[in-house]
This record gives structure tokens, sequence and C-alpha cells, in this order.
């Protein structure tokens, strides 16, 4: 009872804090700056004018703004509701909008990928993970949280073996950024018959999407592609901690120190080279586990990993994906995954001096650091495959499946039993 008591009190605690939060930033309007974005590109498109171009939405805004609408024009109809209200009631109802999104969310990692009694400890993971990536997504205002619940509904569904929705909810969740279509490789793994129809319609089915983008206004979709590839990828750092971003800050800090400059092409060789290395490394861990949800996990994984950009806000994807492998391993790395977000304020460029010698590993595991926690988590999945998985569970032998399909009900910290030939 008196556990029940404390956690129900920590959840309250929690509960009172998110909203805190929430208030914090509706009540600055120069946050949810994608909004910003967003909502002037929509009114630049229903006033007939080109919302990629920064000059046209900075006159709307009558400000300046860095960036241009960045997904297919086709979506742009999904903020002209919010451009015909005033900026004011529209930030808010966005806001609002978001906070739906993150409550569905989490009620669907609840219901659908966690045990009942995940409570207070889980809500306090999700608001300090990796940065407490939730509180940046949501005070950006990026579209990444609808994105995300569309991806979590499409994993869901391939777990119930529902291709058609499985491969629906992936097209939708990758109307707007494009890359989550790479999910549709999940296929792959699934034990059906039809998979690489489903496969190959639902890749047609992307590029229907991207045909009717062109077909509504193929200027505005030149414009598109024109700014998808001359997009410059100078956000380095904590704001976009990926694996090339990573590589290049390295190179840099190296260069300024040696005066020896890596060329370009070097440089992206390396990070094809890692990115390959842990396509390979994961696709053999899936093989071993064989389990549906352990190859969803590893997937979120991948995709973080070896993206060439991969924002701050995106890290939302690794929230449970990391709590299920700490949980399930019962490691102490909770401590690390829980203390290093703690240790941000002590930040150099906050006017703490590195050590001599140590002034690039600083820089870069405080710009990096939670890239570094995603290769943490990814080498406790490939130690758990490798290492801890029984030999019944080895390509050649009978596997288990997942236990969504063996163990209906059952939650998923609980494997089936594997049995030896």
């Amino acid at each position: 009872m008196k556990k029940k008591f404390w956690e129900k009190l920590a959840m309250v605690a929690l509960l009172i804090y998110g909203l805190g939060l929430v208030v914090k930033i509706a009540q600055n309007d120069n946050n949810q700056w994608d909004f910003w974005i967003y909502y002037n590109s929509a009114r630049a498109h229903a006033l007939g004018l080109n919302p990629y171009d920064e000059k046209v939405l900075s006159e709307l805004a009558q400000g300046t703004l860095r960036f241009c609408f960045a997904y297919p024009p086709l979506t742009l109809y999904f903020f002209r509701p919010f451009a015909m209200l005033d900026f004011n009631t529209a930030f808010h109802l966005y806001l609002s909008l978001k906070c739906l999104l993150l409550i569905g969310l989490i009620y669907w990692w609840k219901k659908e990928f966690l045990q009942k009694e995940d409570g207070a400890l889980f809500y306090f993971f999700c608001l300090v993970g990796f940065n407490a990536a939730i509180y940046i997504d949501i005070g950006a205002g990026n579209v990444s949280l609808l994105e995300q619940l569309l991806m979590w509904l499409a994993f869901a569904f391939y777990l119930k073996r529902r291709w058609l929705l499985f491969c629906t909810f992936i097209l939708l969740a990758s109307a707007f950024k494009m890359v989550p279509i790479v999910f549709l490789a999940l296929l792959w793994f699934a034990e059906e018959k039809k998979k690489y129809l489903y496969f190959a319609g639902a890749s047609l089915g992307f590029c229907f999407m991207l045909f009717l983008s062109y077909l509504v206004s193929p200027f505005l979709f030149e414009e598109f592609v024109r700014d998808t590839i001359g997009r410059a990828d100078w956000e380095r750092g904590i704001v976009n901690p990926s694996t090339l971003a990573c590589l290049r800050e390295a190179f840099d800090l190296l260069a300024g120190k040696t005066g020896v400059m890596v060329p370009q092409i070097a440089q992206r060789a390396l990070f094809v080279a890692i990115a390959a290395a842990v396509v390979l490394l994961t696709w053999r861990a899936m093989r071993i586990k064989r389990d549906s949800l352990i190859i969803i996990y590893l997937a979120c994984l991948v995709y973080a990993l070896i993206m060439p950009r991969f924002k701050d806000y995106s890290y939302i994807i690794l929230i449970l994906p990391a709590y299920f492998i700490l949980k399930k391993m019962n490691v102490k790395a909770w401590v690390f995954i829980l203390l290093i977000p703690l240790l941000y304020p002590i930040n150099p460029a906050n006017g703490i001096l590195p050590m001599p010698g140590f002034d690039i590993m600083t820089k870069l595991l405080m710009g990096y650091y939670t890239l570094f926690m995603a290769y943490g988590i990814w080498t406790l999945y490939l130690y758990e495959a490798f290492m801890l998985t029984p030999r019944a569970s080895q390509p050649g032998l009978p596997a288990a499946v997942s236990n969504h399909q063996q163990m209906k009900g059952a939650p998923p910290w609980q494997e089936p039993a594997n049995f030896a030939p």
C-alpha cells in the first residue's frame, strides 16, 4: 500500500511539473519556433505565394525567419486551418494539439508495449530521457510528436500482424519528413508469405503520395526538391546529435589542433562505413532474436544512428526501446541514463574549463551525449542478443517468435521459452 501511495504521489508531482512546463511554453510566443514557419508557410500558400522562400515568410512574419517550409506541398493543407486564425489563437491551439498527441502517445506505449505496473518511473523516464527530448519537441513546435504517434500505431499493428494497417500508418508517418518510410523494411522480417507484395505496394503508395504533391503544385514541388537537396546541414552539437554531425565536429576539432584537414569525401566514407557496420551487426542480432518486438526496437536504434541528420527532439523514438532494455536486463545503466541529463548544466560552454588534453573529448561528450547514449543502448541490445540468447535461438535452429504471437496477453518483458531441437 505504501509503495502504491508513493507511486501515485510521484505521478501527481510529475503531472503538475509537466503542466508547469506547458504553461511556461504557452506564456512566450517565441516558443514553438517551428510552428512560426508552419503558420506563415500556410498563410503564404493561401495567398498564392512561395512557402519555400525565406524572404516571403519573413515578410509575412514581420521578422526574420532562417528557414522555410521543409515538407512536401501536400502537407501545407494540414496547417491551412491554423492559418485561418490569428497567430495567438493558432499558437495555443497547436500547443493544445501537441499535448493531446503526447497523452495519446504515452497511453499507446502503456497499452500496447508496457506492463500495467509501469508507472511513475516510466513517466519520469519520458520526462528526462535523451536530454528531455519530449520537452524540446513541444517547445520547438515540431510535427515530430504526430509522426511518432503514427509510427508507434504502425509498430503495434506490426506486432498484431495486421500488415495493411502497418503499411498505412507508416505511409501517414512519412507524409511530412519522408524518412520514416524506411521502416517498411520491417516487413522483410515478418512471418508472412505476402510480405514482399505488401512492401512493394506500400512503396508504390509512397511514390504516389509524392506524385500527388507534384500534381497539386508542380512549381512548389520543384521548390521543395530544390530546397531539400540544397539545404545546408550545418547544424551540429546538441541540436543535431547525429553520427555524421559528430564525425564532422570531431574532424574540425582535430583540424584546429593539428592543422590537418580531412577531405569531406573521406569523412562521408567513414560515416558510410560506420552506418554499414551498425546495419550489419543489427541484422545479425535480429536474425538471432527472431522476436518482433526486439526487431522493432533495434530498427528504431538503427534509424537514429545512421540518419545523416537527426534532431534532438527526434530521440523521442528511443525512449521506449531504452526503457525496455534497461528494465529487462536490470542493469545499473539506469543511473547512466538518468544522471547524464543532470550533468548538462556543467557544459564547458557555461564557463567550466575542460581539462587540458581532454577538450576535444569534452566538447564531443557535451554536444553529442544523447548520441553516445543511443550507441550505449544499442550495445546493450547486441550484448543481450549475442551473449545472453540461448543457443536454440541461433540461426538454423527453431527460434522463438514474437511474444505477442506466442504469448498473447503476456507483457513484453516475458520472453517465450526457447526449445532445443
